[in-house]
Order: structure tokens, then sequence, then C-alpha cells
């Protein structure tokens, strides 16, 4: 199993919150960062990087919040090279973008995440059918290519229920039912929950963002791109294969 990591992250607000949590977290879990850099916000040439991991060689190479071209121009660059670590986990690696930069079918084996898979039991306020084929056939995307447009979706969902849910159109009420409802999306239940008082501290400096209250719970769900299937991998409740670890990259 693994047991090093590598992040590599855009030198913008998202990218370091993304790349700095994920190190702490992983340091959390008992695994080790051995390596962790900042890159230029727009960088299209990682050679250098491509390098340095070759010769560290950790087990899992994550690439936090530099953007689906950039990630598919990065692992494009990762075969040319010859480097293939035990496996790539590309936050937007379900994208068309990425998907596009590389040759066909290379990208086999890479880890990824997802808010909505077809494959996900709920079917939300007006049900699964409405949003596969009454919304995204008709209007002509692929649900994970185009993965952000269940986040509109969903977003649509808990919006009509909060005005419904309040019976009127003042802001006060709806704000305070969004804060105090409980509904189904098509990406699972969905309430704003307020993190408990004893959660694990898992965030360090300078990425630790302000605590609060209201976040939803709707989360995202890893996936693994195995003979060009994108396999639920967690909850173990809800997968729909095994990790394959390491992945077969390329």
């Amino acid at each position: 199993m693994p047991e090093t990591f590598a992040f590599l992250s855009w030198d913008d607000p998202f990218g370091l919150e993304l790349g700095g949590f994920g190190a702490a977290y992983a340091e959390y879990l008992g695994f080790k960062v051995i390596y962790s850099k900042k890159v230029a916000h727009g960088t299209m040439d990682y050679t250098p990087y491509i390098t340095e991991l070759k010769n560290l060689d950790p087990d899992i190479v994550v690439l936090s919040g530099i953007d689906a071209t950039a990630q598919g121009t990065f692992w494009k660059q990762c075969l040319e090279q010859g480097y293939k670590p035990r496996d790539l986990h590309a936050n937007y690696g379900m994208l068309a973008a990425f998907r596009k930069q590389i040759p066909l079918g290379k990208d086999e084996g890479i880890t990824t995440d997802v808010m909505y898979h077809p494959e996900l039991p709920w079917s939300g306020r007006w049900g699964k059918d409405f949003y596969l084929k009454e919304v995204a056939e008709k209007v002509g995307y692929d649900v994970l290519e185009y993965v952000e447009m269940a986040y509109v979706f969903m977003s649509f969902e808990i919006a009509c229920s909060a005005i419904e849910i309040a019976g009127t159109l003042d802001k006060d009420k709806i704000n305070e039912t969004l804060h105090t409802m409980r509904i189904m999306t098509i990406g699972g239940p969905w309430w704003a929950q307020t993190p408990p008082p004893d959660e694990p501290e898992v965030y360090s400096a300078p990425f630790k963002p302000p605590r609060g209250s209201g976040f939803g719970t709707i989360i995202h769900h890893p996936v693994q791109i195995q003979k060009g299937k994108m396999v639920i991998l967690w909850p173990s409740e809800l997968k729909t294969g095994e990790y394959i670890y390491p992945a077969p990259l390329g």
C-alpha cells in the first residue's frame, strides 16, 4: 500500500488551500509527505518538477488546484519523459479539458474526484432521469466530463427547496430555512452542518481556513479510471469497484 505523497499546487489561494489541507491531512492519517511544491499560476512546462519527482519516487502524486488543462499537460509531459508514479491523483482528471491534453486512453488508472456520478443512488428533487435526460442529454453535455454542471443543478435544487419550504420570498426567512432544512439532492442528502467542537485539527498555517457553520454535507467521491470507466471507490456502501494499486497508469 502507498506510504508517501507528493503535492504540486498552483500558487493561488485555491491551490494552496487544497494542497495545504491535503498534505496536512495525509500526515494526520499517518502518511509521509516527501514533496510539496508551489507552482506559478499558468505554468505549462513541468520538466523541472517531473525530474524532482522521478528522483524522490513518491507513491502518490497529487495535483491540487491546477486547472484541468494544465493537469492534462503535466500528465502528457510525464508520459513523454517516461515518468509513472504508482498513482496520480488529479482533482480535475474527470474533465474533458484534462483528457483533451493527453493521448486517447492514457488516463487509465488515474484517480480523481466527482461530486456526481450516474451510479450514485439518489434521485434528488426532480428525479435522476430529469437531470440525466431532460437536462444533460437535451443540453448535450456528459455529466462526468462536465461534472461542475451537477454543482449548479444541486444548488438550484437547494434554492428551490428553500423557497418552497419557507413559503415566502422574504430573504431572511429563506436564509433561516437554508440553515435548518434537510433535503435530498442528486448528489446525496444536504443540510447546513456545524462542525463539531471536537473535530480533529488537520489544517496547518498558512492554509488554515476560518471556522464557521453552514457547510454543506454533499461530498466528493474518489474514483479511479478503470478500462475507460470511472469506478467509485468510496464510501464502501456506494463503491462500484476496488482501488487498484499500483495504478495501471497510461
